[in-house]
């Protein structure tokens, strides 16, 4: 289980993505306010398949993964 710091969950990970290990996934809450029925346990399985998956990135310095929401009703 995840710990709370300042309105942000973080939980260990190991995946690949990119080539790149993952070792930590830090999810802030503000998406409570609008997403009431997402929980961290579906954003952390759908982290979870991108696994072993390689994406186009925009800077490959970056030493993060980031998720943007990307719907919006």
């Amino acid at each position: 289980m995840g710990f709370v710091t300042n309105e942000r969950n973080s939980y260990p990970m190991n995946i690949i993505v990119n080539g790149r290990q993952i070792d930590e996934v830090v999810i802030d809450s503000h998406y409570k306010q609008k997403h009431p029925d997402i929980t961290d346990a579906l954003i952390l399985e759908l982290v979870v398949g991108l696994d072993g998956k390689e994406f186009q990135v925009q800077d490959r310095e970056c030493l993060f993964l980031g998720v943007i929401n990307c719907f919006r009703r």
